[in-house]
């Protein structure tokens, strides 16, 4: 497989389980919660959506290692900026907002970790997944309610509409953001042959 089938399929797989989890541990230890959340609940959202974009950036990375730097760091880092971006964006203005800027919060943290970083490429890292994030949350909004109702609403109804976020997510991320993963892999190539001509 290619770099652009593998990163395809980290993607999906990527946001699937990482979004798909998500859910699970945020809601099933502390409960669902409206438009507050008790101490307990915060600190499982943490804890849960910084597990989230962890899985989400490390399957990014397995893609693509060259392109990417290795090490811990730039893990918690994407795992702390997701999750600072979803949470403070959920705390000030709610949903739909918190989960598009955690897309543009994972191309960021992807972008930020490139080894030959220049701003169009991390400008395009991040537009794209922003990108995804509008297709996954315009596509899941006005179904949303029906998707949850028909799973039984709760727990399960949310972990459902949690999976398809991930789903359709990793599906927009893996197409869009192969756009800018080739023009990075162009310029990558182009650099090493004009060092090897001197």
């Amino acid at each position: 497989m290619n770099i652009f089938g593998r990163w395809f399929v980290a993607n999906v797989a990527g946001m699937t389980i990482g979004l798909g989890t998500h859910s699970f541990l945020a809601h099933g230890f502390t409960g669902l919660h409206g438009n507050t959340m008790t101490p307990a609940q915060w600190i499982a959202h943490i804890v849960s959506f910084g597990w989230a974009a962890a899985i989400i950036f490390l399957c990014q990375r397995k893609s693509a290692p060259a392109l990417f730097q290795s090490g811990v760091a730039p893990v918690f880092r994407a795992s702390a900026l997701a999750t600072l971006a979803f949470l403070g964006v959920w705390s000030l203005v709610g949903i739909p907002f918190d989960i598009l800027t955690a897309f543009l919060a994972f191309g960021l943290s992807l972008g930020l970790a490139l080894r030959n970083r220049t701003k169009q490429a991390v400008l395009a890292l991040a537009a794209t997944s922003a990108g995804a994030g509008i297709v996954t949350v315009g596509s899941g909004l006005p179904i949303a309610g029906k998707l949850m109702a028909a799973f039984g609403g709760g727990l399960a109804g949310d972990a459902t509409l949690w999976t398809y976020i991930g789903v359709v997510g990793g599906v927009s991320s893996g197409l869009l953001g192969s756009f800018a993963l080739r023009r990075i892999v162009a310029n990558e190539s182009a650099a090493k042959v004009k060092v090897a001509a001197g």
